[in-house]
């Protein structure tokens, strides 16, 4: 007894032991709890004293002993039922503990057991195990094969990782033991090819992330609406730093995490990160390492960089661009929408009414319902598109339609325009074609290149402010270096003067300033709703957040020394007072917003310079304005302003000066008393230290230095004679007014020796000088949809004149005098009343346009007999349209114009005959005709009904027999 013992009256165990043997003859028990046991006692499993081993025993009692190990033989006790080992210094169980399969209740806590081994699985019968205050790291997945487990005690260990403390903490109650028996067999199953290599270890409330290495096969892991709040790197990486090479799909939704897990950024292989419903502010820039995601879940966060809108955005962002005819007009872009009936379709953001880019897959003919019979544009037989129109349930209903269903989005050619109202288009729109709305003042559809890939979503965010912080570092760098070579200086003070030192230290100097002046941060087009604060830094200098949905300015951005801030397409309704601040602000952009006045600060913006304020509520100009002393530039276009303010006049160096789509009447000074009354009124409301500026001698006052003046779609009856001041203007617009005539150019233009562009039109223009020699340097004059009668002969006086358009008058002839416009290189006048045109167009040798269409021309000279060759001296002619005329033939001297290659004939009483279309190939080469279907010609590209109008290439003649 001696040998099993440290206890200092060994004989206390061995009268124990009798007494146990004498009282129990089948030998059913063993309690020796406290008896300071080193080992399994003497005479009870080993046949040292010569008796048998207890193969009988049910119960074993000795806790709080000393036992360190148990003997191999101690197995063969296969009637155990309870078996009482706590409080001793077990380290370790034998792999024979499976024997015992009729134990059921287990006690081995307050050990010092690191492990169980995996033949814990053998006890079938046990409904209670206990191992509390051990250093268990992790359960064997054996023990989900103890089906009558009824309470599995984890308590107090420390290591504990796998299941996760929290949940082995719920270990005590039968419900507890279940969601530790489904944690287990779910590790389990990650690594198995019939469960997707998926490991879900959902809704277990987790608070600590289990050992993830174990299962290093897993493709997907869900850890989502657990309680975690850290993912710390030893859960992801084994001591060698491999990393989980196969691992695709992360999610840790609803959980506590409070900060983006950086750890996550080295997960090289994910393509998709599920983070909502969290507490995450902050996306950082690091993740732009995962190259490979390609969606990114972050709902339900309190995000500010980026706000969540940008995360809505999915991967692709699709941009969909103005016309280069129309830049003022909003664009758009689609954000992906994939629930709707399993097909693509794309809310396109950004406009002022509902629209979506959709994808249709037109019905066979014996399945089309009638609906889609009548749909407009769309094919008659099986077909594919994209399609953008108010509803994505009547295809018909479209504004544009894109064949081809297999191309992707970013690969549309098509553009789409803004308009006032979603009205469909006119039957028989083709694509190509150019459909102005009834008010073409809003917006038309185009066809051009327009929709483009622009970022992806929080990628495109990222690297931005990824970008504005590397410039920003860069111009510290910039900084240390320079402080660096002025200590080396200093210390060669005997080699180097002081002046060549201060030199050299200006030219740093500029250089950091250069780079300063660029650190741009540009959250344009990311559908934000609010300007993260977060990403607000003193070395920014240009701020652009064009094409959001921002209502409110971060007041922080008005502490920036920022010198051009743009936040055009947004939903600002009230601009704070603050903006007074940015007194080093150039360059401010307000258009597309929802402003109907500006605070009085902006008088304190003195650096301004240009300012853009198009689009937005504006029923007067504000009158801060007039105290910008520098301004040069300033655009109140498509604003309800009726007229200009006098104060105005005290821009005496703005330049540029654009009023498109307002509501002006006149610029002149009202001559009645009523009008005088009014301007007086207005003097009342005049900026501090503008009274002395208040009261101009005209309606432009002293803005003697304007260059262009744009006064699109207004009311104006008469060309403003307060122009005059204008002596340097070298463009005016004056198109979509009241103008009924130009006489008045005289007067208001008599100074502007410098006009080189001149746009009238879209009025009802009907009278035009004789003579407009003063204007020598006029290079370009629309007078197109007036209603001129005559050739205006007044602009022949121009010599520096090469474009001149005339569609849609009623000019009968064009005279003699055109010829001297030797400069001349475009001339349009179709669609008018022309029955006769001079021989000496000749003259124009320059022209590389010529535009006739939609007339009445009976013949084209020298068919009138005047000369023998005018059209053969146009050498430079590229275009001539001369479609839809009363023609019978074309003059033989069109084979001299070498550089033509667009001939429009079609709409014409005549075919092209065989020996003109000999004559055309060889000095023409490769031509195109628009013309009715003729004998010999091919149609290039796809056949179409014969009825239509395609594009022609000419074929050789056919060789003699």
């Amino acid at each position: 007894v001696m040998a099993y013992t440290s206890n200092t009256n060994p004989v206390e165990v061995a009268n124990a032991i009798s007494e146990q043997r004498s009282n129990d003859e089948i030998c059913t028990k063993l309690l020796l709890p406290r008896m300071k046991l080193l080992r399994f006692p003497f005479g009870i499993s080993d046949d040292v004293s010569g008796r048998k081993p207890w193969v009988s025993l049910q119960t074993i009692h000795l806790s709080h002993n000393l036992l360190k190990v148990l003997p191999e033989d101690f197995y063969l006790l296969t009637n155990l039922v309870e078996l009482r080992l706590d409080h001793n210094k077990l380290a370790s169980l034998n792999y024979r503990l499976s024997r015992l399969v009729r134990l059921k209740t287990l006690n081995l806590h307050c050990n010092e057991l690191t492990k169980l081994p995996p033949e814990v699985g053998g006890l079938r019968s046990a409904t209670l195990i206990t191992l509390d205050q051990n250093h268990i790291r992790v359960l064997p997945f054996q023990i989900c094969a103890l089906t009558r487990l009824m309470q599995l005690s984890l308590k107090d260990n420390a290591e504990m990782v796998q299941p996760p403390q929290n949940l082995a903490a719920r270990g005590g109650t039968r419900e507890g033991v279940e969601d530790i028996v489904e944690f287990l067999t779910r590790f389990h199953r990650a690594g198995l090819a019939e469960f997707n290599y998926t490991l879900d270890i959902c809704g277990f409330e987790l608070t600590v992330l289990p050992d993830v290495r174990s299962v290093p096969t897993s493709r997907a892991i869900h850890l989502s609406k657990n309680k975690l709040q850290l993912l710390g790197e030893h859960e992801f990486w084994d001591h060698q730093k491999a990393i989980h090479h196969s691992l695709t799909s992360l999610s840790i939704a609803h959980n506590r995490f409070a900060a983006f897990p950086l750890i996550l950024t080295q997960l090289l292989t994910l393509k998709e990160l599920d983070l909502s419903y969290n507490k995450i502010v902050d996306i950082p820039a690091e993740l732009l390492s995962l190259t490979g995601l390609t969606n990114l879940v972050a709902d339900g966060n309190p995000l500010s960089s980026p706000t969540i809108h940008v995360v809505h955005d999915g991967v692709e962002i699709y941009k969909i661009r103005g016309s280069e005819h129309h830049p003022k007009l909003m664009g758009c872009y689609a954000k992906t929408d994939l629930r709707h009936h399993a097909r693509n379709v794309y809310s396109l953001a950004g406009v002022n009414f509902r629209a979506f880019l959709f994808f249709h897959a037109s019905a066979p003919p014996e399945r089309r319902t009638p609906g889609l019979q009548a749909a407009r544009g769309f094919p008659e037989t099986l077909g594919e598109s994209w399609c953008i129109g108010p509803d994505i349930d009547k295809p018909s209903s479209s504004w544009l339609r894109v064949p081809d269903g297999a191309l992707r989005p970013s690969g549309i050619t098509s553009a789409w325009r803004e308009r006032a109202t979603p009205d469909p288009l006119p039957a028989g729109w083709q694509e190509g074609w150019e459909v102005p709305h009834p008010n073409a003042a809003t917006g038309r559809l185009v066809r051009r290149p327009a929709i483009r890939v622009a970022g992806l979503g929080v990628w495109e965010y990222l690297s931005r402010v990824r970008e504005t912080r590397l410039a920003r570092d860069e111009v510290k760098k910039m900084r240390r270096e320079m402080d660096a070579n002025d200590s080396r200086l200093m210390q060669a003070a005997g080699l180097v003067t002081g002046e060549t030192r201060m030199e050299t230290r200006g030219k740093a100097r500029a250089r950091i300033k250069a780079a300063e002046a660029k650190i741009l941060l540009d959250v344009s087009m990311l559908s934000m709703t609010l300007f993260p604060p977060e990403i607000v830094d003193s070395s920014i200098r240009l701020v652009r957040m064009d094409d959001n949905a921002i209502a409110t300015i971060a007041p922080s951005l008005f502490r920036l020394p920022i010198t051009l801030f743009s936040a055009h397409h947004n939903n600002l309704s009230v601009l704070p007072s603050a903006i007074g601040r940015l007194t080093a602000l150039v360059s401010l952009n307000l258009s597309f917003n929802f402003l109907s006045e500006l605070p009085s600060s902006i008088s304190r913006l003195l650096s301004l310079r240009t300012l853009l304020l198009a689009s937005n509520h504006l029923e007067e100009a504000p009158l801060a304005i007039a105290a910008l002393p520098i301004l040069r530039a300033l655009d109140l276009s498509t604003n309800p302003i009726k007229r200009l303010p006098p104060q105005f006049s005290a821009l005496v160096d703005l330049e540029y000066l654009f009023f498109t789509a307002a509501a002006l009447s006149s610029l002149d000074p009202p001559d009645d008393p009523r009008g005088a009354h009014n301007l007086r009124n207005v003097d009342k409301n005049v900026v501090p230290g503008m009274e002395d500026k208040a009261r101009p001698a005209t309606g432009l006052g002293g803005m003697g230095r304007l260059l262009a003046l744009d006064l699109d779609l207004n009311r104006l009856a008469h060309v403003p004679a307060s122009l005059v001041v204008a002596t340097d203007l070298g463009s005016l617009t004056l198109s979509r007014n009241r103008l009924s005539t130009l006489e008045e150019l005289k007067v208001g233009l008599a100074k502007a020796k410098r006009l080189e562009t001149l746009d009238v039109s879209k009025n009802t223009i009907s009278l035009v000088p004789s003579s407009l020699a003063f204007l020598p340097a006029l290079t370009s004059v629309d007078l197109s949809v007036n209603h001129l009668t005559d050739f205006p002969i007044g602009f022949t006086f121009c010599p520096q004149l090469r474009s001149l358009i005339l569609r849609k008058n009623y000019i009968p002839t064009i005279p003699a005098e055109v010829g001297g416009l030797t400069e001349l290189t475009t001339l349009e006048i179709s669609h008018n009343l022309l029955r006769y045109v001079s021989a000496d167009i000749h003259g124009c040798t320059a022209l590389e346009t010529l535009n006739l269409a939609h007339n009445v021309l009976r013949a084209l000279p020298p068919s009138y007999g005047f000369a023998s060759e005018i059209l053969g001296r146009l050498t430079k002619l590229k275009r001539l349209d001369v479609s839809h005329n009363r023609l019978e033939t074309l003059p033989a001297d069109i084979t001299s114009c070498h550089h033509i290659r667009y001939l429009s004939i079609e709409g014409n009483p005549f075919d092209l005959a065989p020996p003109l279309r000999a004559a055309l190939v060889p000095p023409l080469g490769t031509l195109y005709i628009s013309a009715n279907r003729a004998q010999g010609m091919r149609a290039i590209g796809r056949k179409a009904p014969a009825n239509s109008l395609l594009s022609f290439a000419l074929e050789p003649p056919e060789a003699p027999p």
